[in-house]
């Protein structure tokens, strides 16, 4: 008996290890160091974006603001692209991937209407959309990792659109949304486990899904992603949105134009603010 309380005890433990390991893993495949001319791999540049438009109050001005900057930009087109990332290396399921192919559509299809202003931040409609939506029954259970330690996004994914924020214009201009200091990447996004309960390092949406407008392909092979966006994707934030040249902020919140790459650093040298 003694025993089995004691291996009873140590299963928490173990599961949050293997968690840490795969969120670890993930880290490592999927927001490797970026540089100068690269495509940004998309579950950084999803982050990045959520990042940049987090609305500075909760305010429908300011939701208006948040909904242009993500909804013109290209965070719903890169976002098949981080799913891809995320079932390319074993982290999600042929199931898994359909199951926030229909969160995201539902909640991108409600955030992004341009004929209404949000009532709220993204994290709200598709947390609302993760709750409410059965759970598909269809496509394979079973992750395997088809590129183990591989970090080339070219692996699983081709930018069809200009990465990054989308510009705010109209009244929406005047509200400037300023990200919270951090310092580091921190990041959004779910955790290894399910659609309802995506977990996320800063909010519960980026890393996973697709949404309408976009194309996912599947194969024996892997699970590659070209994605396209009906909303308009100008792909640059204009201060409006949020960019700041805090060095404590990832440098890739902000706009690709006020990055410069070091060439002084090491071959794993990424972008740092001028």
């Amino acid at each position: 008996m003694a025993y089995k309380s004691i291996i009873l005890a140590l299963l928490p433990l173990a599961a949050s290890a293997t968690n840490l390991l795969a969120r670890n893993y993930e880290d490592a495949v999927c927001h490797p160091p970026v540089k100068a001319g690269d495509t940004i791999p998309p579950c950084i540049s999803v982050e990045s974006i959520e990042a940049v438009c987090a609305p500075q109050k909760d305010e429908p001005s300011y939701y208006a603001t948040s909904q242009q900057c993500m909804c013109k930009g290209s965070y719903f087109s890169d976002w098949p692209g981080c799913q891809s990332c995320l079932f390319e290396h074993g982290l999600r399921s042929e199931r898994d991937v359909a199951q926030y192919d229909l969160i995201l559509s539902a909640a991108s299809s409600a955030f992004c209407d341009p004929s209404t202003t949000p009532t709220d931040v993204f994290k709200q409609y598709w947390t609302s959309a993760s709750y409410t939506l059965a759970v598909p029954t269809t496509g394979a259970t079973g992750k395997s990792d088809r590129a183990p330690g591989e970090t080339a996004v070219s692996l699983y994914y081709t930018a069809s659109v200009s990465q990054g924020a989308g510009t705010v214009t109209g009244s929406a201009a005047s509200v400037v949304s300023t990200p919270a200091q951090t310092d580091s990447m921190g990041g959004s996004g779910a955790d290894t486990t399910g659609a309802a309960n995506s977990g996320s390092r800063t909010s519960s949406t980026s890393r996973a899904g697709t949404t309408a407008g976009t194309t996912t392909t599947h194969s024996g092979t892997g699970h590659s992603a070209s994605a396209s966006t009906t909303a308009s994707t100008s792909g640059t934030a204009s201060g409006n949105a949020g960019a700041r040249t805090d060095t404590k902020l990832h440098p890739l919140l902000l706009r690709r134009e006020e990055l410069v790459y070091d060439e002084n650093e090491d071959e794993d040298a990424v972008y740092h603010a001028k």
